[in-house]
């Protein structure tokens, strides 16, 4: 969703749950994430932020290339993770770069 020069990306799954993150455009905009932890570098760690009693912070970025693709940045301030968003429309795909994560994931939406 775009309201002026601020896009707010909806991220839903099932192991965060729903957050709203804004994403200022060419520069960066502070949200609250509404869930406990952000994503984790290692999975032997699952449930490892339940004793937390604050949300994480996400400062989020976007811009467009000269080619239509949407390019997302996410760095959540109060842990070490950040995640590369790029939405390519005209082929209906997107690819998700995490920051500890050499291998980039491609996903499919209609």
């Amino acid at each position: 969703m775009k309201d002026g020069k601020n896009l707010k990306l909806v991220i839903d799954t099932e192991e965060c749950g729903t957050n709203d993150i804004e994403c200022g455009y060419r520069e960066w905009t502070l949200s609250e994430v509404a869930t406990k932890f952000p994503s984790n570098a290692r999975g032997d760690t699952k449930g490892a932020f339940s004793g937390f009693t604050s949300s994480f912070k996400a400062s989020a970025s976007y811009g467009w290339t000269n080619d239509g693709k949407l390019n997302v940045k996410i760095h959540y301030v109060d842990w070490m993770s950040s995640v590369k968003l790029q939405f390519d429309f005209a082929k209906n795909q997107m690819t998700l770069q995490e920051n500890y994560n050499s291998k980039a994931s491609l996903l499919r939406f209609k």
